[in-house]
């Protein structure tokens, strides 16, 4: 079921005012899309940070079986 966007029941945060970079300055990647809540089939959601040397080497869509292994230097979270 999707999160209503008006009425008593409408989402009103929290809301992040800004998202922070990694420790390393780079922005997160967060694959988004696989979390919608009007989706058939839910997916996880990660969180990836792409380490110390700014390139993502973990497979970001890999998660059609639940799990996902950080590759090289990358450093994930998963929130769903």
């Amino acid at each position: 079921k999707a999160y209503a966007t008006t009425g008593k029941n409408a989402w009103r945060g929290p809301y992040l005012p800004s998202v922070p970079a990694d420790p390393w300055g780079n922005a997160y990647l967060v694959n988004v899309g696989k979390g919608d809540p009007a989706a058939a089939t839910k997916k996880a959601v990660w969180v990836i940070s792409a380490g110390s040397n700014g390139v993502v080497e973990t497979l970001a869509d890999a998660n059609r079986s639940g799990m996902v292994t950080a590759a090289g230097d990358d450093i994930i979270a998963r929130i769903q």
